[in-house]
C-alpha cells in the first residue's frame, strides 16, 4: 500500500490522495493511475489542474499502486514544486511521495472549518500556484478565511512573526505526537546512517529493523528491533526522552503508539550505546544521549524478551558500500501533511523483502544468529581487502544451510507468484487478486523489477553455495528459472549479465558435469548473442567476467583434469578467476577414471600466469598470488566456514571420520593415491615456507593435517599428530591453533577402535583446552571419549567370536564408561546455563552408542550356556540408559524455556524411535532365555514405549518442524557410528512394523488372555501412526504399517465374526484418513486387497456390504464425519464378540 497518501505528477496537473469522504474527480488526466479496486470508504482523492473547474461524484473502489520505489522526477530550481511544468502533455512523469515543501499543516479546529468549506469547493487550493497579487486563482468564494499569501523573504531574513501569522504558523509546530515522532524517527536514522559510513563505509538498509503491532489493553501499539548487521547484535526501543509520557512497558518491552516512534526508539538506542564504546576511553557525557536508559559496552547486551522477534539481517539487501549508487526516496519530511486525524486505525504490514528470513521464524529457533547467515557474503565483499589472515568466523550456532535454503526458495516462489498474478500469467485457474497490501513493484516494466529479481536470485545462489553437492534436485533450479523467464517477458526488466551471474549460481543436475555443461553452453550463447526466445525479438546480453568466473566454478567441480578451465580464451581475467581455476583441486573427480587431488605442477603454471598479467597491470595488486591464492589449490574440510574463507567456492562438506575409520587402521601404502595427495600438500607447505613474500597461516597447516587424516592408516595419523605438536607453542603463526586444527586428530582416535584411543582422545582433549583461548560451551566435543570406548568395543566383537571371562570383564568395564559418560553429560546439560541461541549440546546417537553396547553384551551373554544372569544384569543397564533419556527430555521441558532447550527437546525426541526399538529388540531376543519375568511386562513396556513415541511425535508436529537446523554437519558431530550391529529403523513407522513383527512372532508362546493387549496394540499403532511426521515417503510408510497391522490382526483374531470384526474397524480408519485429505495420504485399495487376499473367507461384495450394513447401524463403512475430538466414532456391534472384551 502507498500509506495515506501520495500525489501524481501529470503534465502539468497534481493528483492527491489523501482519507476522507468518497469522491471521485471525473477528470481526463487521471485514468492512467486510478483503477478499479477497493480502499476504505472515508477516502477522497484530491484534484488540483490547470483549469478552474472540475466536477466530483462519489465512488467506492479505488486502487493506486505502489510507487515508494520509483525516483523522483528532476526539479529544477526556478520551477514551483507545487506546480511543476512538463511541455509533455498527457505523459506520465513520475509516481513519488509528498513533496518535501508542504504548506504548513491546520490544526483540528482549523480542520473542521475547512471541512465544511470543501464539500461545495470545486478545486483544491492547497496546490494552486499564487497569481501576481497573492491571492489563489480559482479559489473560493465562499471561505471564511481568506488565505493569506505566502510573503517572499530572503534566505538570509528570519521568518516573520507578526500577529497576523502567528495562529497558522502555531498551527505548523510539531506539537502532536506523530508528527513528533516522524521528524524524530528521520533525525535519528539519519545520523545512525552517518555513523556507519564513517566507521565502517557502509549503510544499513530498511530491513534492518523489524516492526510489529501488538495489542495491548485494547490499543494498538508498536514495538521495533534495529538487527546490526555489522556486531550481530539486535537493540531493541529505549524510552525517549522526548516521547517518554507516550512510550508504555509490557514484559520488558518498550512499546510505542505510533510506529516512527517505535523505530525512532529502536535507532536511538543502538546510536547511544555505539557513542558510548567509542567514548569508553574518555570522558562520555551521559547527557548526550537520546534514551533515558543507560548504554552498554559489546558483550553486555541485556537479555532480550522472549517475544521479541529477531529480525534476519541480509547483506545482500541491507548494506551498501561506498562504490554503489544508491537511489534515495525523496520523501517529504513531513509526510502527515494530508492527516488530519488524532488516531491511526490503519494496519500496517511490514514487508520483508524476498531472500531475507522472516523473524517469525528465527523466533521459532531457525536462526539463532542473525549475523550468522550472511556474515560470509558481508565478510567477502566489504572487507575482502582488509581479510587476509584474519582468523575465520566461528559458525557453530549458524543456521543450518539446507534450511535456509529452502527459505529462499519458499520466498523466492511468493514473489514470483506475485508478480505473475498481477498479470495473469501461468495457470488461468490458479488466479490470485493482487495482494493491495504488500509493498512490490509499481508495474512489471519497473527497472526495479530487474533489481529485486537478481536479489532474490543472488539470495538464491548464495545459500545454494552453502550447502553440499547433490544430484537429487533441491529446486533451487526451477524456481530461478521461472524468474529468468518472467524477466524475459517484461520489456524493461531483461536479463543482463549480473543476472546471469547470479542464475549460474542456482544450476542443479544428476552430475556436476552435467550442470557445467549446461552453464559452458549459455556461455556460448551469450558469446553469440544468441537469441532467447523463440520470437528471435531479443537476445543474450554479452557475459562480463563475473558470468565467466561463475561457469569456471562449475566447471572445479567436476574435479579432476576435467574440472580445469583453460585459461587461454579468457579476456581480462581478474583474481577470482585464477582462484576458481585453482579450487578444481579441492573436488574429488568426478569423471570415472580421472585421479583428483593436489597438483603443485599445474598451481605453480597459474600462478605464473597470474604473475605476467600483474606485471602487464602494475596497477593492480590483486594478481600479485598472496596466501589466498597458494592456499586456493589445498582441500580444506570446513562445511559451512570453507564460504568465509573462499567465498568464490561452493562449501565443502566436513569429512566424514566415521566412514574414513569405520574398518579401522588401514594397512599404509605409499603408492595410495591419499597419501600420495598429503605428502605433495605437505612439500607445498615446505616450500611456502621458504618463500618471503608468503607465510603459511593456520588453514594451511589445517589442510595437510587433514590430508593426513583421510590416508585413514596410523601412520598418516601419527604425521598429523607431529605436524600438530610443532604448532603448539608458536609464536609467529596468525591466528594461533584453534579446535578446528585438534579436530581431525581427535575425530580419528575417537572412530579407530584403537586400544590407545580413548587414551589419546583425553590427552589431545586437554591439550586443545590448554592452547585454545576460548573453548567452546557445546558438549558435543566431550562426546569424543564416549565414541572412542563405543567403538573399541563394537571393534572387538568383530575381532572375537568367542569372549573369554577376562574379555568379557573388560568389555564391561568399557561399557561402564560409556554409561558414566553420558550421565556425566546429563547431568552437566542439566545443571550448566547455556547461552541462549545455542542449537544442541548434546548429540541424540549419543543415548544410541550406549545401548549398542550394552545390547551387543546382551547378545554375546545369552550365547553362553550360563549367561542368563549376566544377559538379566546387561538388560537392566538398558533399562537405566532408556531412563536416563527419558529423564532428560522431562529435565529440559520443565526447565525455564529458552532457543536452546526447546531444540535440544525436539532433538533428543527424533531419537525416540531408535531408542525404543534396541531395547525392543533386545528384549524381544532374550524373551527364550528370561521368560519367567520378561513375559508378563513385555507387552506392558511396548506399549508404553508406542505410546510415547507417539506422543513426541505430536509435540513435534505442533511445536517445531522435522529436519529443521537442529544437527549441522560440522566437525563436531561425533554422532554417526557405522557398526551397528543392532537394526535401527530410519522412523517411527519402522519401529512400529518392528513391534507388529514381534507380536506376529509371539502369537503362539504368549498366553490366550494377553491376546487382548496385543490387539489393543494393534489399534493404538493403527491411531498413532498418521500422526507422525518424520518419514521420507509417508503414502508408503503409512499403508504399509496399516497393511502389516491387517496380518497380525488376523493372526490374532480366533474367530471369523472377530476377523471381520476388527477389518472393519481398520478400514473405518482407513476411510476416516481418506476423508483428511491431503493431510494423511493412503493406499486404500491396497490395503483392501490385504484384507481379501487374508480372509478369503470375505465375500467378494464385502465393500458394498460393509458400506450398506454400517450404514444401517452406526455409519460405518462410508467416509466418517469428524468429531468434535478428531477421531473416527466407535462402532458399537454385537459381531465383536471375544475381541471387544478383550480390547475393553
Amino acid at each position: 500500500m502507498i500509506g495515506r497518501h501520495g500525489i501524481v505528477r501529470q503534465g502539468g496537473k497534481i493528483i492527491r490522495i489523501r482519507q476522507r469522504h468518497g469522491l471521485r474527480p471525473q477528470s481526463q488526466h487521471i485514468g492512467c493511475v486510478i483503477e478499479n479496486h477497493t480502499l476504505p470508504s472515508n477516502n477522497f482523492v484530491e484534484c488540483d489542474c490547470n483549469s478552474s473547474s472540475s466536477q466530483y461524484q462519489p465512488f467506492s473502489r479505488i486502487h493506486v499502486r505502489s510507487f515508494s520505489l520509483l525516483p523522483p522526477p528532476p526539479v529544477k530550481e526556478e520551477t514551483n514544486k507545487l506546480n511543476p511544468v512538463n511541455n509533455n502533455k498527457g505523459t506520465l512523469v513520475s509516481i513519488l511521495p509528498i513533496a518535501t515543501e508542504a504548506p504548513p499543516k491546520l490544526s483540528r479546529k482549523h480542520h473542521d472549518k475547512r471541512k465544511r468549506s470543501s464539500r461545495t469547493s470545486s478545486t483544491s487550493r492547497r496546490s494552486q500556484k499564487p497569481d501576481e497579487n497573492g491571492a489563489a486563482s480559482g479559489a473560493s468564494t465562499r471561505t471564511r478565511r481568506r488565505r493569506r499569501p505566502k510573503s517572499k523573504q530572503k534566505p538570509d531574513e528570519a521568518p516573520s512573526s507578526s500577529a497576523d501569522d502567528k495562529e497558522p504558523l502555531q498551527s505548523a509546530l510539531p506539537t502532536n505526537p506523530r508528527k513528533i515522532a516522524i521528524r524524530l524517527n528521520a533525525k535519528m536514522e539519519q545520523e545512525l546512517q552517518d555513523w556507519y559510513e564513517k566507521h565502517h563505509g557502509v549503510s544499513f538498509k530498511e530491513t534492518c529493523i523489524s516492526l510489529k503491532r501488538v495489542q495491548l489493553d485494547s490499543l494498538g501499539m508498536w514495538k521495533a528491533n534495529f538487527a546490526c548487521p555489522i556486531t550481530a547484535e539486535v537493540f531493541a526501543c529505549g524510552t525517549l526522552e522526548t516521547l517518554s509520557e507516550h512510550a508504555k512497558e509490557h514484559n520488558g518491552e518498550i512499546m510505542y503508539s505510533r510506529m516512527a516512534a517505535a523505530r525512532a526508539a529502536a535507532v536511538a538506542r543502538a546510536l547511544d550505546c555505539f557513542r558510548y564504546r567509542e567514548q569508553q576511553q574518555s570522558s562520555h557525557d551521559l547527557s548526550s544521549k537520546c534514551c533515558l536508559e543507560q548504554p552498554y559496552a559489546f558483550g553486555d547486551a541485556p537479555s532480550l524478551p522472549k517475544a521479541v522477534a529477531i529480525p534476519a539481517v541480509d547483506a545482500n539487501l541491507q548494506l551498501h558500500s561506498d562504490d554503489e549508487e544508491e537511489e534515495e526516496d525523496e520523501e517529504s519530511e513531513d509526510d502527515d501533511y494530508f492527516y488530519i486525524g488524532e488516531e491511526d486505525d490503519e494496519e500496517y504490514t511490514i514487508q520483508y523483502l524476498p531472500g531475507s528470513i522472516q523473524p517469525s521464524d528465527v523466533s521459532r529457533g531457525v536462526v539463532a544468529n542473525p549475523m550468522a547467515r550472511v556474515i560470509g557474503d558481508w565478510m567477502s565483499q566489504t572487507h575482502r581487502k582488509q581479510r587476509t589472515n584474519g582468523p575465520v568466523a566461528h559458525l557453530i550456532f549458524a543456521p543450518d544451510p539446507e534450511t535456509e535454503l529452502q527459505h529462499q526458495i519458499e520466498n523466492a516462489r511468493t514473489w514470483i507468484n506475485h508478480e505473475q498474478s498481477k498479470n495473469y500469467h501461468g495457470d488461468s485457474n490458479n488466479k490470485q487478486e493482487p495482494d493491495e497490501h504488500r509493498v512490490m513493484l509499481q508495474a512489471v516494466d519497473s527497472p526495479h523489477s530487474l533489481e529485486i529479481a537478481y536479489s532474490i536470485l543472488n539470495g538464491l545462489a548464495q545459500a545454494n553455495r552453502r550447502v553440499a553437492w547433490q544430484d537429487k534436485p533441491r529446486g533451487v533450479d526451477d524456481i530461478a528459472t521461472r524468474i529468468v523467464r518472467y524477466l524475459w517477458s517484461t520489456t524493461s526488466a531483461q536479463p543482463n549479465a549480473s543476472t546471469y551471474v547470479a542464475y549460474l549460481g542456482c544450476l542443479e543436475g544428476p552430475s556436476p558435469l552435467d550442470v557445467a555443461m549446461r552453464a559452458k553452453l549459455l556461455l556460448d550463447n551469450m558469446n553469440e548473442e544468441a537469441p532467447a526466445d523463440v520470437t528471435g525479438e531479443k537476445f543474450y546480453p554479452k557475459p562480463s567476467i563475473g558470468v565467466v568466473n561463475a561457469v569456471i566454478q562449475l566447471w572445479a567441480q567436476v574435479g579432476g583434469e576435467s574440472g580445469r578451465f583453460s585459461l587461454d580464451n579468457i579476456d581480462n581475467p581478474n583474481r577470482e578467476t585464477f582462484l576458481s581455476v585453482l579450487s578444481s583441486m579441492c573436488y574429488p573427480a568426478t569423471v570415472e577414471g580421472e585421479f583428483g587431488g593436489f597438483d603443485p605442477i599445474f598451481a605453480q603454471d597459474v600462478f605464473d600466469k597470474m604473475k605476467l598479467l600483474a606485471d602487464q597491470n602494475p596497477t593492480d595488486g590483486t594478481l600479485q598470488p598472496d596466501i589466498q591464492c597458494y592456499n586456493a589449490g589445498l582441500r580444506w574440510s570446513g562445511g559451512l566456514q570453507s564460504t568465509l574463507s573462499r567465498p568464490h567456492m561452493r562449501a565443502v562438506p566436513w569429512d566424514s571420520h566415521a566412514e574414513i575409520f569405520r574398518n579401522g587402521f588401514l594397512p599404509f601404502n605409499e603408492d595410495c593415491q591419499a597419501v600420495q595427495d598429503a605428502y605433495r600438500m605437505n612439500a607445498w607447505l615446505e616450500e611456502m615456507m621458504t618463500l618471503d613474500s608468503v607465510n603459511p597461516n593456520i588453514e594451511t597447516y589445517e589442510a595437510v593435517i587433514q590430508a593426513y587424516i583421510r590416508t585413514g592408516t596410523k601412520n598418516g595419523v601419527k604425521q598429523a599428530e607431529a605436524l600438530l605438536n610443532s604448532l603448539i607453542g608458536t609464536s609467529s603463526l596468525d591466528p594461533k591453533p584453534r579446535a578446528q586444527t585438534f579436530h581431525p586428530v581427535i575425530a580419528a582416535w575417537a572412530y579407530s577402535g584403537h586400544k590407545d584411543g580413548p587414551q589419546n582422545v583425553n590427552k589431545w582433549i586437554g591439550l586443545m583446552e590448554a592452547c585454545v583461548e576460548e573453548s567452546d560451551s557445546d558438549l558435543r566435543l566431550l562426546e569424543a571419549p564416549l565414541i572412542a570406548n563405543a567403538t573399541r568395543v563394537v571393534r572387538r566383537m568383530e575381532e572375537t567370536k568367542e569372549l573369554s571371562e577376562s574379555d568379557s570383564f573388560d568389555l564391561v568395564e568399557i561399557a561402564h564408561d560409556c554409561s558414566a559418560s553420558l550421565a556425566d553429560l546429563c547431568a552437566i546439560l542439566r545443571d550448566e546455563k547455556h547461552q541462549d541461541g545455542v542449537s544442541i549440546t548434546l548429540h541424540s546417537n549419543m543415548f544410541v552408542f550406549v545401548l549398542q553396547v550394552w545390547g551387543l553384551l546382551v547378545g554375546r551373554f545369552l550365547e553362553r550356556p550360563d549367561g542368563a544372569e549376566d544377559a538379566k544384569q546387561t538388560l537392566q543397564k538398558m533399562y537405566e540408559t532408556v531412563t536416563e533419556y527419558e529423564a532428560l527430555i522431562a529435565s529440559l521441558h520443565t526447565s525455564p524455556a529458552s532457543a536452546s532447550n526447546r531444540a535440544q527437546v525436539s532433538h533428543l525426541m527424533d531419537a525416540a524411535h531408535e531408542v525404543y526399538s534396541l531395547l525392543s529388540t533386545t528384549l524381544g531376543n532374550a524373551k527364550p532365555f528370561v521368560a519367567d519375568w520378561m513375559l508378563e511386562q513385555y507387552l506392558v513396556n511396548v506399549e508404553k514405549w508406542v505410546r510415547r513415541v507417539g506422543e513426541f511425535n505430536r509435540i513435534q508436529s505442533s511445536k517445531s518442524k522435522r529436519n529443521s537446523a537442529l544437527v549441522h554437519g560440522d566437525m563436531y558431530s561425533y554422532g554417526y557410528l557405522e557398526h551397528k550391529a543392532l537394526a535401527v529403523p530410519e522412523s517411527s513407522a519402522g519401529y512400529f512394523m518392528l513391534v507388529l513383527k514381534t507380536l506376529q512372532d509371539d502369537v503362539d508362546v504368549v498366553s490366550t488372555h494377553r491376546r487382548g493387549d496385543m490387539i489393543r496394540l494393534c489399534m493404538l499403532i493403527m491411531r498413532v501412526l498418521p500422526f507422525i511426521s518424520n518419514d521420507l515417503n509417508p503414502q508408503l510408510s503409512l499403508s504399509a504399517t496399516y497393511k502389516e497391522v491387517v496380518r497380525t490382526v488376523c493372526q490374532l483374531a480366533r474367530s471369523p465374526n472377530e476377523t471381520e470384526a476388527l477389518l472393519w474397524m481398520i478400514l473405518n480408519q482407513v476411510e476416516w484418513l481418506q476423508g483428511q485429505q491431503p493431510s494423511f495420504k493412503i493406499d486404500r485399495g491396497a490395503i483392501v486387497k490385504e484384507m481379501r487376499k487374508l480372509c478369503p473367507s470375505l465375500p467378494g461384495n464385502y465393500e458394498r456390504r460393509n458400506r450398506s450394513r454400517n450404514s444401517r447401524r452406526s455409519g460405518f463403512g462410508r467416509p466418517f464425519r469428524r468429531t468434535r475430538s478428531g477421531t473416527p466414532p466407535r462402532r458399537s456391534s454385537s459381531t465383536q464378540t471375544n475381541a471387544v472384551e478383550d480390547l475393553q
